[in-house]
């Protein structure tokens, strides 16, 4: 972990070095975070006396160094310290690693807005503006098997590889974007996406992607498990030349977002411009299938593969900076389980909790103190993970019934 922090470093001190003196300007600026949280399972499916009602503890501290180099090129580099502890079996996970490390060319002065931008590293990526837990399917999923993950006040993917992205006509934007795999194994297999966002009028904004999971495998043999066998009915399926079919973890996922803005809809007046806050009023949506082909036994319903989700952010009128409500439905028959990584089969036979308990829900509020401190909760039952026996990150989904829930709250300063 330390090696890989140093390389980090090194490399953005490499590229500084690298700009003529007198020729360039390059500007450094810190920023980051740091917080405090605690949250409690207040219900969870099996009620184990160990785990239900067990507390969890963060402390989390975050720096990043933006150098701007010229006007075109930005450097980025992110290092985050986690302590995570919890109460059952006095479990605790430590780590300090980078979070982020890109560097990103900008045709244009505006890196928000630009009409070309090129970036190449690791770095963060949200495509869905309003989504505060759930959703973000088309990068925190997978296809043979599918899984979904989502993180407390982290509604994005962290992702590693090549991005190409324009903005045109200041409403319509485009990513182009070549991503290893990091989160399961095989890891460093290549996926290959496409997302498109358009804002109709000021009122909606909809947008769509195209995700080709592991199309350019690192080792085809590992991806392509020829250890699983596909079946239909529990007889083995050949393809049109006589050759046995193997399940595969390669698949296609389909993304589909929408957003509308409702308080642009009332009149335009001072009165309504003091109540409302910019994020309120949103209702907003966003769905995927998680795998478009169906093959074999354990893959042979789509629906089983289409998560939907749907939030709306209550007017609040300024007295919180946002409150958030998210419902989602996912029939997927196995366990929302990462546990099967390097695997294209499910966890185990079909769960009883994931066949009836396919509801998931999230509230989401925040609330400004004074600058740079607020105040984040969120009660739901989500797709949390806690820390499993080995001090790692559980691999399982810890809320699969319909009454399981928890809650988490954070203070956090910002900088």
């Amino acid at each position: 972990m330390v090696k890989r922090t140093a390389v980090v470093i090194t490399a953005v001190l490499l590229c500084l070095k690298t700009v003529p003196a007198g020729e360039s300007d390059v500007t450094i600026t810190p920023s980051g975070f740091a917080y405090f949280q605690v949250g409690q399972i207040e219900s969870e499916f099996d009620h184990n006396p160990v785990t239900e009602k067990s507390w969890d503890q963060h402390s989390n501290l975050r720096l990043n160094l933006t150098a701007d180099v010229e006007r075109h090129v930005r450097i980025i580099a992110g290092l985050e310290g986690e302590i995570w502890m919890t109460s059952n079996d006095n479990k605790n996970l430590k780590t300090v690693a980078p979070k982020e490390a890109q560097g990103i060319y900008t045709v244009g002065d505006d890196f928000e807005h630009a009409p070309f931008q090129i970036a190449l590293g690791y770095f963060p990526f949200k495509y869905n503006p309003q989504a505060s837990n759930m959703g973000e399917y088309l990068f925190r999923t997978g296809t043979y098997p599918q899984y979904i993950i989502s993180e407390f006040d982290n509604p994005k993917a962290r992702l590693l590889g090549l991005r190409l992205s324009s903005t045109l006509f200041t409403s319509l934007r485009q990513d182009l974007l070549l991503t290893s795999e990091t989160v399961t194994q095989p890891y460093m297999d290549y996926s290959l996406s496409y997302l498109l966002g358009y804002r109709v009028i000021k009122a909606v904004d909809v947008g769509a992607g195209i995700s080709l999971n592991r199309i350019f495998p690192i080792d085809i043999k590992r991806t392509v498990s020829k250890s699983n066998v596909v079946t239909k009915n529990g007889v083995p399926q050949t393809d049109d030349h006589g050759d046995t079919l193997y399940y595969s973890q390669q698949g296609t996922k389909l993304m589909a977002r929408m957003t509308v803005d409702l308080k642009s809809f009332l009149p335009t007046n001072d009165l309504f411009g003091f109540a409302f806050g910019p994020e309120d009023g949103k209702l907003y949506c966003e769905s995927a299938i998680l795998g478009l082909a169906n093959y074999g036994d354990y893959y042979n319903d789509i629906k089983a593969r289409i998560p939907v989700m749907a939030g709306f952010n209550v007017p609040m009128f300024k007295l919180l900076d946002l409150l958030s409500v998210e419902l989602e439905s996912f029939h997927n028959r196995y366990r929302n389980d990462i546990s099967v990584s390097g695997s294209p089969m499910p966890s185990g036979q079909a769960d009883e909790f994931s066949v009836q308990n396919f509801f998931h829900w999230s509230v989401f509020t925040q609330k400004t103190v004074v600058k740079g401190i607020a105040i984040k909760v969120l009660v739901g039952k989500d797709h949390y993970r806690g820390v499993d026996a080995g001090s790692n990150y559980d691999p399982v989904e810890r809320l699969r019934a319909n009454g399981d829930w928890h809650y988490n709250v954070r203070v956090m300063y910002s900088f």
